[in-house]
């Protein structure tokens, strides 16, 4: 291994000046060139990087070699860890410059990028406070490797293997301003589905197995466990956030003015509108546009007669009908408040469950 510091990189090569190249001699045979760039200026990143590389001695064991990040997510810096590889296969990719094999080695980014941009709906208002990130690997494959993104086939390319391979919401976390956007790099993640969706649902991609427990006055009631179809270790995106608006559920009480502590959970991946794509590629930007309408399906589901129904798993959230109610907004360290209540109200809808109420947000 070399550290190819003679010749100049531009993004407009001369063919016809030498400066503009790096000579590499190679043995006679078939011959495998691997660039890997910024490996001083992301040490910060990946300590342990130039040491691995030094104690390569084959090309097996630079395919194997997984890059790890140093316990942070993001970038540090304005440089990115690439890599990129060039053959002497296919005589028709290169060109011939005084007398020499001229080949493009391609540099790809070890990273993804994501951003989510957050769309407010018709009729609602949408504050979005905060963000959180689960399953973002520590590591990868420092040489890209071929991913088989064949449903229920076993995808271990990242050499990830449990929990302890993968950063959570302690380490990729971060408040939602004004702008209704916010953005993170991360290692590229490529995990396949457990189960093909059927028909190719969209809201089936955050199903997630219910398992019961005993609820209220022994009435049995489910919680969440394990996903149905989403990879265990697929990364996956929690929106949080305040709503105000309307329902227009059918029913007794359930149609009106609402506000609700709203929930989204986003797997990544769906490109190309495929339900069974959990894939996060290096080297490519990822933009999600989340539009927000409504909280019918979270009341939908509260009201359900069975306890596993879910018209929008990736929807969860704690929503009050605020029709007729008073709504006091107030500085938590400056203000204060004085509530009055009527002992003849209360006593009147001691036997109701709604009667009275009251919510701190």
């Amino acid at each position: 291994f070399d550290d190819l510091n003679n010749g100049t990189t531009t993004s407009q090569p001369n063919t016809t000046e030498g400066e503009n190249y790096v000579t590499i001699s190679t043995e006679t045979g078939p011959s495998y060139i691997y660039g890997i760039a910024n490996i001083a200026s992301t040490s910060s990143v990946y300590s342990e990087l130039r040491g691995q590389l030094d104690a390569i001695e084959n090309r097996d064991q630079l395919l194997d070699l997984a890059v790890t990040l140093d316990n942070e997510i993001g970038r540090v810096g304005s440089t990115y860890l690439m890599s990129g590889i060039a053959t002497d296969e296919g005589s028709d990719t290169y060109t011939i410059v005084k007398d020499q094999d001229i080949r493009t080695l391609e540099l790809r980014r070890v990273e993804s990028y994501i951003k989510f941009n957050l769309i407010q709906g018709e009729e609602c208002t949408f504050s979005p406070t905060s963000y959180q990130v689960f399953n973002v690997p520590k590591k990868t494959y420092l040489i890209e490797q071929e991913a088989n993104q064949t449903v229920g086939t076993s995808c271990t390319w990242d050499g990830t293997s449990g929990a302890d391979d993968y950063f959570n919401t302690n380490k990729l976390t971060g408040n939602i301003g004004s702008e209704m956007s916010f953005e993170f790099w991360m290692v590229e993640n490529r995990k396949n589905a457990k189960l093909s969706i059927p028909d190719n649902q969209y809201a089936l991609r955050e199903k997630q197995e219910k398992i019961s427990i005993e609820g209220a006055e022994n009435k049995p009631t489910v919680t969440n466990g394990d996903w149905v179809y989403a990879p265990d270790e697929g990364t996956y995106v929690v929106i949080n956030g305040h709503f105000e608006g309307n329902s227009t559920v059918e029913g007794e009480g359930n149609s009106g003015p609402v506000e609700a502590e709203v929930h989204y959970t986003i797997h990544l991946g769906y490109v190309d509108n495929d339900a069974d794509d959990f894939f996060s590629n290096r080297n490519t930007k990822y933009t999600y546009n989340v539009t927000v309408n409504g909280v019918n399906d979270i009341i939908l589901e509260v009201i359900a007669d069975t306890p596993d129904t879910e018209p929008a798993p990736g929807a969860e959230g704690d929503v009050i009908f605020t029709d007729g109610t008073t709504k006091f907004i107030l500085d938590a360290h400056y203000e204060t408040v004085l509530l009055r209540f009527n002992k003849a109200d209360l006593i009147e809808g001691k036997d109701k469950t709604d009667f009275f109420s009251y919510r701190v947000t």
